[in-house]
């Protein structure tokens, strides 16, 4: 082994070493919650979401569910705004709540609204994370609520199938140049 790839190989296991160590002693093992979720993909808020709404609901049926909102700050406020799309009447109650994230990093938030027909419809959360200084981030994400029976729609008549698999539609266009 060379002189130079010795230097080299030993610089990359020192900077390894140095990493690791570094990383182990950035773990906080004081029982604190962390800033920074280790899960943590998109960019805005670090919020993780999970609910236990029922699969498929009658119209007219009155339904109540938990949404369980895990964030990872120390301090500061959660707001979260609701908003139902499509049919659906969603309670005054379920509309907005607001959570002291110093207090605890989980929050529940019991959801009660009333479908009114058929179909795909849609509940958006918006989460805002506000620091003590004001600055806030969103998380946004909706919640699928399946009304009635899924009914797949129809395949548009224009589709074609290509030798690879995949599904195109084909559609005239008129392109005008000035």
């Amino acid at each position: 082994m060379t002189l130079s790839k010795f230097i080299s190989a030993s610089a990359i296991a020192l900077s390894l070493s140095l990493s690791v160590a570094c990383t182990a002693n950035s773990a906080d093992t004081s029982g604190e919650k962390t800033t920074y979720a280790n899960t943590y993909l998109k960019p805005g808020a670090s919020v993780n979401y999970s609910y236990n709404l029922k699969s498929q609901l009658s119209p007219g049926e009155t339904t109540t569910f938990q949404l369980t909102l895990k964030e990872y700050y120390k301090a500061g406020d959660l707001i979260v705004n609701l908003d139902a799309e499509g049919n659906i009447d969603l309670f005054a109650g379920s509309r907005q709540a607001s959570f002291d994230m110093a207090d605890s990093d989980e929050h529940v938030i019991d959801i009660s609204f009333t479908p009114t027909a058929n179909g795909r419809n849609y509940i958006n959360v918006q989460a805002l994370a506000v620091d003590k200084s004001g600055l806030s981030q969103p998380r946004v994400f909706s919640i699928p609520v399946q009304v009635g029976p899924f009914v797949a729609q129809k395949p548009n008549p224009n589709m074609k199938t290509m030798k690879d698999g995949s599904n195109i539609i084909e559609m005239e266009a008129q392109e005008e140049i000035k």
